[in-house]
């Protein structure tokens, strides 16, 4: 899948500019548990990380299916805004912003390992609520 250039990279950099490449994480380097949900390019489980020991999401997303959806450049861009997110922006209260931590691939897929935000995502919350009023909405706000 060489089409899908996807870069294996880690989010602790102090220049979000520029993207440190660690070539050595694998999916070897995490125990996986459980699902946590299914979406249209894979699914996200529920991992730790065998080394520090800390539980994390790992969202993996098949290249042949994203191929087929036409859907490379978006998975990109959602890869950079969260690489960036993480140091670019100072984030009160967020509950609903997962950071990633790193990003990699093998040959048939793509992969991030976010935050364990539990408790369900925006999207879900907005479903289940249909609308927040001006409090619930109030708290939430991204500050550049």
């Amino acid at each position: 899948m060489g089409n899908c250039d996807f870069k294996s990279d880690n989010a602790d950099n102090k220049d979000p500019g520029k993207l440190k490449i660690d070539l050595g994480i694998s999916k070897a380097n995490f125990q996986m548990h459980y699902v946590l949900g299914k979406g249209g390019y894979g699914k996200v489980w529920k991992v730790k990380a065998k080394r520090e020991n800390k539980e994390y999401a790992l969202k993996e997303m098949s290249k042949a299916v994203i191929m087929a959806k036409k859907s490379i450049t978006s998975i990109n861009y959602e890869r950079e805004i969260l690489s960036r997110l993480r140091n670019s922006y100072k984030i009160i209260n967020q509950r609903f912003i997962c950071n990633m931590s790193f990003a990699f691939q093998d040959a048939e897929n793509l992969y991030l390992i976010m935050d364990l935000c539990n408790g369900g995502d925006l999207r879900y919350h907005l479903y289940k609520s249909k609308r927040f009023n001006e409090t619930e909405t109030s708290i939430y706000h991204i500050t550049f």
